[in-house]
């Protein structure tokens, strides 16, 4: 049987011894109560110091997530303002645009043309002058023709073979038996007819005579079946006289021609 070198087995023993040193201090250590209170106070102040950097983490993260959230409504708040402030704009922008047009008008309205200065305008205003003169000098001088104050006393009865008109109608609101509203107002006028177109014509000469102006004959329109379309018919427009003086006029019309 044949051994190995002795300075290995020497090693080898050593190896083992050392070995069981160790493992025998290991085994003591862990039956040690004051190591097994150090390991577990450093166990329990590693965990604690754990949680912390955790928890710390924790609390970040809430931080960020919380700031993301604010960051994110005040977003929000801002676009929809800013959304509520361009609505408002564009809405008052289409305002002011709409009264562009009256603002323009108000605008043309208030500019006016300027008279050229340094312009000699005495030869137009003694012409004005001049031509307002000739006015004022006609205008006092004018004696109407045309118009005549109505005086039935005054006037002399016809001398001519007249009959009574066959129809007569005024405006003359004191004469009951002639009086219509249609022939009174602006249409004031006094209307004669005859049995025959000779006696109407007789009646004109009478009022021409007196200067009294005939109007419609058997011309202008009238109603159906009217006397002016057989030649039997003639008016008296109430323009003969001065305004208010109509009634007057129709009683001269009626004492010239003896009607009652």
């Amino acid at each position: 049987m044949a051994f190995g070198n002795i300075s290995s087995y020497a090693a080898a023993g050593r190896s083992v011894s050392g070995a069981n040193s160790q493992l025998f201090a290991t085994q003591r250590s862990r039956t040690d109560p004051d190591a097994i209170l150090k390991a577990a106070l450093e166990a329990q102040a590693e965990e604690k110091l754990n949680v912390m950097k955790i928890k710390g983490k924790l609390d970040q993260t809430a931080i960020n997530v919380k700031s993301d959230l604010a960051s994110q409504a005040i977003q929000t708040e801002a676009d929809s303002r800013i959304s509520g402030i361009k609505a408002k704009t564009q809405k008052m922008a289409g305002v002011v645009a709409s009264l562009a047009p009256v603002a323009k008008m108000f605008e043309n309205k208030r500019k006016r043309p300027r008279a050229p200065v340094n312009v000699d305008y005495s030869d137009l205003i003694t012409d004005a002058n001049t031509r307002l003169s000739e006015a004022q000098t006609a205008l006092d001088n004018f004696k109407p023709t045309t118009l005549k104050t109505a005086t039935p006393d005054s006037a002399e009865p016809n001398t001519l073979s007249l009959s009574q008109p066959i129809e007569y109608l005024s405006g003359d609101p004191k004469h009951t038996t002639s009086y219509r509203a249609d022939h009174g107002g602006a249409n004031y006028h006094d209307h004669l007819a005859f049995n025959t177109t000779e006696q109407r014509d007789n009646a004109m000469q009478i009022l021409r005579d007196n200067n009294i102006k005939i109007g419609s004959i058997n011309d202008g329109k009238h109603a159906d079946g009217s006397y002016h379309y057989s030649d039997q018919a003639f008016d008296v427009p109430g323009t003969n006289w001065a305004v208010g003086e109509e009634a007057a006029g129709s009683a001269l019309v009626r004492r010239l021609l003896g009607i009652k």
